[in-house]
């Protein structure tokens, strides 16, 4: 513990990931990308 790394915990204690990350800005309509 105590080294960054890729991963962070939400309010909740759930695990989340970069990619998790973008796919809420997505979700959020921050981030378009286009599928493919």
């Amino acid at each position: 513990m105590g080294q960054l790394t890729d991963y962070e915990y939400d309010a909740n204690g759930n695990l989340i990931s970069e990619t998790h990350r973008a796919l809420e800005r997505t979700r959020a309509g921050i981030d378009q990308v286009p599928p493919g």
